[in-house]
Protein backbone atom coordinates (compact mmCIF):
# COMPACT_ATOMS: atom_id res chain seq x y z
CA UNK A 1 0.00 0.00 0.00
CA UNK A 2 1.66 3.25 -1.00
CA UNK A 3 -0.46 6.91 -1.13
CA UNK A 4 -0.89 8.55 -3.68
CA UNK A 5 -0.89 12.54 -3.04
CA UNK A 6 -2.27 13.73 -6.55
CA UNK A 7 -5.40 11.96 -5.71
CA UNK A 8 -5.29 11.61 -1.91
CA UNK A 9 -6.07 8.07 -2.15
CA UNK A 10 -3.97 4.98 -1.14
CA UNK A 11 -3.12 2.70 -3.70
CA UNK A 12 -3.04 -1.00 -3.23
CA UNK A 13 -2.12 -3.48 -5.06
CA UNK A 14 -4.95 -5.89 -5.60
CA UNK A 15 -8.61 -4.89 -5.55
CA UNK A 16 -9.65 -7.12 -2.51
CA UNK A 17 -6.63 -5.05 -0.76
CA UNK A 18 -8.98 -1.89 -1.57
CA UNK A 19 -11.74 -3.55 -0.86
CA UNK A 20 -10.53 -4.60 2.39
CA UNK A 21 -9.23 -0.93 3.20
CA UNK A 22 -12.80 0.50 2.91
CA UNK A 23 -14.94 -2.33 4.65
CA UNK A 24 -11.89 -2.12 7.63
CA UNK A 25 -12.95 1.76 7.70
CA UNK A 26 -16.46 1.28 8.01
CA UNK A 27 -17.50 2.31 4.65
CA UNK A 28 -20.32 0.06 3.12
CA UNK A 29 -21.58 2.38 -0.24
CA UNK A 30 -17.64 2.33 -2.46
CA UNK A 31 -16.18 1.34 -5.41
CA UNK A 32 -12.53 -0.17 -6.38
CA UNK A 33 -11.03 1.24 -9.06
CA UNK A 34 -7.76 0.35 -11.52
CA UNK A 35 -5.88 3.49 -11.91
CA UNK A 36 -4.88 4.91 -14.84
CA UNK A 37 -1.05 4.20 -16.39
CA UNK A 38 -0.18 2.43 -12.75
CA UNK A 39 0.04 -1.43 -13.85
CA UNK A 40 -1.42 -3.55 -10.69
CA UNK A 41 -2.71 0.00 -8.92
CA UNK A 42 -5.67 -0.02 -7.37
CA UNK A 43 -7.66 2.80 -5.11
CA UNK A 44 -11.39 2.98 -3.97
CA UNK A 45 -14.06 5.44 -3.76
CA UNK A 46 -16.73 6.39 -1.69
CA UNK A 47 -20.42 6.23 -2.72
CA UNK A 48 -23.43 7.63 -1.03
CA UNK A 49 -25.07 5.16 0.89
CA UNK A 50 -28.59 3.71 -0.05
CA UNK A 51 -31.35 0.96 -1.12
CA UNK A 52 -29.25 -0.35 -3.44
CA UNK A 53 -26.57 -1.23 -1.73
CA UNK A 54 -28.58 -2.33 1.35
CA UNK A 55 -30.60 -4.96 -1.25
CA UNK A 56 -26.99 -5.96 -2.75
CA UNK A 57 -25.93 -6.37 0.68
CA UNK A 58 -28.80 -8.77 1.92
CA UNK A 59 -29.07 -10.63 -0.90
CA UNK A 60 -24.78 -12.06 -0.81
CA UNK A 61 -25.09 -11.98 2.42
CA UNK A 62 -25.31 -15.72 2.16
CA UNK A 63 -23.53 -16.05 -1.10
CA UNK A 64 -20.47 -17.77 -0.45
CA UNK A 65 -19.39 -16.65 -4.24
CA UNK A 66 -19.76 -13.13 -4.14
CA UNK A 67 -16.82 -11.58 -2.60
CA UNK A 68 -18.36 -8.32 -1.78
CA UNK A 69 -20.49 -5.50 -3.06
CA UNK A 70 -19.54 -2.16 -4.36
CA UNK A 71 -21.51 0.45 -5.91
CA UNK A 72 -20.68 2.63 -9.02
CA UNK A 73 -21.12 6.11 -9.76
CA UNK A 74 -24.52 5.54 -11.29
CA UNK A 75 -25.56 3.77 -7.80
CA UNK A 76 -25.52 0.39 -9.79
CA UNK A 77 -24.86 -2.12 -7.16
CA UNK A 78 -22.23 -4.74 -8.25
CA UNK A 79 -21.11 -8.56 -6.62
CA UNK A 80 -17.79 -8.91 -7.14
CA UNK A 81 -17.92 -12.70 -8.04
CA UNK A 82 -14.69 -15.08 -6.90
CA UNK A 83 -15.54 -17.72 -9.46
CA UNK A 84 -15.77 -18.58 -12.68
CA UNK A 85 -18.75 -17.36 -14.72
CA UNK A 86 -19.99 -21.05 -14.84
CA UNK A 87 -19.73 -21.67 -12.02
CA UNK A 88 -22.11 -19.22 -10.57
CA UNK A 89 -24.84 -21.08 -8.73
CA UNK A 90 -27.99 -18.71 -8.47
CA UNK A 91 -29.52 -16.53 -11.39
CA UNK A 92 -28.41 -13.33 -10.67
CA UNK A 93 -31.00 -10.46 -10.27
CA UNK A 94 -31.05 -7.65 -13.62
CA UNK A 95 -30.37 -4.65 -10.74
CA UNK A 96 -26.92 -6.23 -10.23
CA UNK A 97 -23.55 -5.72 -12.36
CA UNK A 98 -21.52 -8.33 -12.10
CA UNK A 99 -17.51 -7.82 -11.81
CA UNK A 100 -14.56 -10.37 -11.47
CA UNK A 101 -12.27 -10.22 -8.02
CA UNK A 102 -9.22 -10.26 -10.32
CA UNK A 103 -9.75 -8.74 -14.03
CA UNK A 104 -7.70 -12.62 -15.07
CA UNK A 105 -10.54 -14.35 -13.70
CA UNK A 106 -12.67 -13.75 -16.87
CA UNK A 107 -10.36 -12.40 -19.14
CA UNK A 108 -11.67 -15.29 -21.49
CA UNK A 109 -14.64 -12.73 -21.76
CA UNK A 110 -15.02 -10.58 -25.15
CA UNK A 111 -14.47 -6.84 -24.19
CA UNK A 112 -17.09 -5.46 -22.57
CA UNK A 113 -19.32 -8.09 -21.28
CA UNK A 114 -20.19 -8.62 -17.86
CA UNK A 115 -21.76 -11.66 -17.26
CA UNK A 116 -24.23 -14.28 -17.74
CA UNK A 117 -27.72 -15.63 -15.89
CA UNK A 118 -29.94 -13.00 -15.88
CA UNK A 119 -26.86 -10.63 -15.04
CA UNK A 120 -26.60 -8.22 -18.55
CA UNK A 121 -26.35 -11.56 -21.13
CA UNK A 122 -24.14 -11.98 -23.66
CA UNK A 123 -26.02 -11.53 -26.75
CA UNK A 124 -26.69 -14.83 -28.88
CA UNK A 125 -26.06 -12.52 -31.65
CA UNK A 126 -24.77 -8.97 -33.17
CA UNK A 127 -25.26 -7.63 -36.22
CA UNK A 128 -21.32 -8.12 -37.45
CA UNK A 129 -22.22 -11.92 -36.31
CA UNK A 130 -18.96 -12.02 -34.01
CA UNK A 131 -21.26 -13.18 -30.67
CA UNK A 132 -23.45 -15.94 -33.28
CA UNK A 133 -24.81 -18.58 -31.28
CA UNK A 134 -22.63 -21.75 -31.83
CA UNK A 135 -24.00 -24.17 -34.16
CA UNK A 136 -26.09 -27.04 -32.84
CA UNK A 137 -24.32 -30.54 -31.50
CA UNK A 138 -24.51 -33.31 -34.39
CA UNK A 139 -26.99 -35.37 -33.55
CA UNK A 140 -26.11 -39.28 -33.99
CA UNK A 141 -29.07 -41.88 -34.41
CA UNK A 142 -29.55 -45.18 -32.70
CA UNK A 143 -30.28 -48.76 -34.34
CA UNK A 144 -34.05 -47.51 -34.08
CA UNK A 145 -33.20 -44.42 -36.54
CA UNK A 146 -34.10 -41.83 -33.69
CA UNK A 147 -31.49 -38.64 -33.27
CA UNK A 148 -30.00 -38.09 -29.94
CA UNK A 149 -27.32 -36.11 -28.58
CA UNK A 150 -23.59 -37.46 -28.04
CA UNK A 151 -23.23 -38.64 -24.79
CA UNK A 152 -21.29 -36.46 -22.45
CA UNK A 153 -21.39 -37.67 -18.98
CA UNK A 154 -20.04 -41.01 -17.14
CA UNK A 155 -23.92 -41.64 -16.73
CA UNK A 156 -24.80 -40.88 -20.20
CA UNK A 157 -22.18 -42.98 -21.14
CA UNK A 158 -23.03 -46.45 -19.84
CA UNK A 159 -27.02 -45.03 -20.32
CA UNK A 160 -25.52 -45.00 -24.20
CA UNK A 161 -23.65 -48.21 -24.32
CA UNK A 162 -26.35 -50.53 -22.25
CA UNK A 163 -29.09 -49.44 -24.90
CA UNK A 164 -26.74 -49.89 -27.52
CA UNK A 165 -25.71 -53.52 -26.18
CA UNK A 166 -29.36 -55.09 -25.44
CA UNK A 167 -28.58 -58.29 -24.10
CA UNK A 168 -24.98 -58.25 -23.20
CA UNK A 169 -23.98 -58.82 -19.91
CA UNK A 170 -23.15 -56.71 -17.02
CA UNK A 171 -19.55 -57.51 -17.59
CA UNK A 172 -19.30 -56.47 -21.42
CA UNK A 173 -21.16 -53.44 -20.66
CA UNK A 174 -19.11 -52.42 -17.71
CA UNK A 175 -15.81 -53.68 -19.98
CA UNK A 176 -17.25 -51.30 -23.01
CA UNK A 177 -18.18 -48.06 -20.34
CA UNK A 178 -14.03 -48.52 -18.94
CA UNK A 179 -12.56 -48.28 -22.58
CA UNK A 180 -14.84 -45.35 -23.63
CA UNK A 181 -12.94 -43.30 -20.49
CA UNK A 182 -15.51 -44.62 -17.57
CA UNK A 183 -13.96 -45.39 -14.38
CA UNK A 184 -14.78 -49.14 -13.67
CA UNK A 185 -16.14 -48.23 -9.85
CA UNK A 186 -18.34 -45.60 -11.48
CA UNK A 187 -19.39 -47.75 -14.25
CA UNK A 188 -20.69 -50.75 -12.00
CA UNK A 189 -22.47 -48.33 -9.66
CA UNK A 190 -24.02 -46.46 -13.22
CA UNK A 191 -24.70 -49.45 -14.36
CA UNK A 192 -26.98 -50.24 -11.48
CA UNK A 193 -28.99 -47.18 -11.73
CA UNK A 194 -29.38 -47.27 -15.50
CA UNK A 195 -30.81 -50.88 -15.86
CA UNK A 196 -33.53 -50.00 -13.44
CA UNK A 197 -34.75 -47.35 -15.58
Amino acid sequence: MTYNSNTQHFVFFSRSNAARDAMRRGIRAFETMEIPGAPDGWTWEARRDGPGIEYALEYASDKDWVAWVELTVLEVPLLIISCLIEEIPDVIPELFGIRPVTPELWQELPQGRRGRRGARLLPLSSPSGENAAPAPRPRRETPSGEARPKAVGAKAIVREIFRDMPGASKAEIIKACVERGVPEQSAKGLYYHVSKE
